[in-house]
């Protein structure tokens, strides 16, 4: 039995490292060194649909994101400067990565997941098929039920406002949920191939197993969460949005510093048990109180 054959190459059952020890009679050595190496540095994807997930191990070569807001812009006559209508803001992330292997069983499990990430990028259909005469049955357009949305998460960096990049476990919730408008494959040819494995009912040819991969996405944020601040000053998303590590069970329980570089300091408001709907509501006056206190001072 061929190393493709070993279970059916489908969503819901993908080989594992157990199924590659079995075929190649070895435990392979990266798997207990750098388990937990990496246990906390995954670059992990989730196709929410299907639960299909696919991991790398974190070799980021390039990482940045960029805050973009809309505006609608109408010039109006007479005035030098044209009026400013507030549409949306979004969030884009860019980010690159490699997918070194150290052996034929991890360089299979490397183009395993970059297949599962390609697959991500696609739609789901319903069962309705249509037929053509020459070609066979194709898929009906009209039975499109869902637009492919990737969930991601690396760490702190890029997960869910509020939520640790590693806890809970549950990718679903922690991830970052959007859309990936790009990706790119790459296999390193300076670093060569494994080829010595035959590719069982594929054809006569050796399967090429890249010893690298090169990957990278543009994944455009659809946020889940109403990012914003108050009149009173309060951010009304989760505080650790959007880099910083830990959790924050009460959104917008943090007032930040007014335009003046005072920070306005509410009463009352020591920790998290202080934190109850009144006496937020109470700070929220105290702010809008010294904020008017300073405004009559000007």
């Amino acid at each position: 039995m061929g190393i493709f054959n070993l279970r059916p190459y489908d969503w819901g059952d993908y080989i594992t490292f157990d199924d590659v020890a079995k075929h190649f009679g070895q435990n392979p050595p990266y798997r207990d060194v750098e388990a937990d190496l990496f246990k906390k540095f995954k670059i992990e994807f989730f196709y929410p649909h299907t639960s299909a997930t696919a991991a790398f191990k974190a070799f980021i070569t390039q990482y940045n994101e960029s805050f973009n807001s809309d505006y609608q812009i109408v010039p109006v006559y007479g005035r030098m400067d044209p009026t400013t209508h507030f549409q949306s803001t979004g969030r884009i992330i860019n980010l690159s990565w490699t997918a070194p292997a150290a052996s034929e069983e991890e360089a299979l499990l490397n183009l395993q997941n970059a297949s599962k990430l390609a697959k991500m990028m696609y739609p789901v259909y319903g069962p309705g098929q249509g037929a053509d005469q020459f070609y066979g049955a194709f898929q009906d357009a009209t039975e499109l039920r869902a637009p492919p949305r990737v969930i991601m998460r690396f760490s702190n960096l890029i997960k869910r406002g509020g939520l640790p990049g590693q806890e809970p476990s549950n990718l679903a919730t922690a991830g970052l949920h959007g859309i990936i408008t790009n990706y790119t494959w790459q296999p390193v040819f300076e670093d060569g191939f494994f080829d010595g494995l035959p590719p069982d009912g594929f054809s006569s040819n050796v399967a090429l197993l890249p010893k690298t991969l090169s990957l990278g996405i543009q994944y455009t944020v659809t946020h889940r969460d109403t990012n914003g601040w108050s009149e009173a000053g309060r951010w009304l998303g989760d505080e650790g949005f959007p880099w910083l590590p830990g959790s924050s069970p009460t959104p917008g329980s943090t007032l930040f510093e007014d335009t003046g570089g005072d920070a306005v300091i509410c009463s009352g408001i020591e920790g998290a048990e202080d934190r109850t709907q009144a006496n937020l509501e109470e700070c929220s006056a105290e702010v809008i109180e010294a904020l008017n206190e300073r405004a009559a001072g000007l």
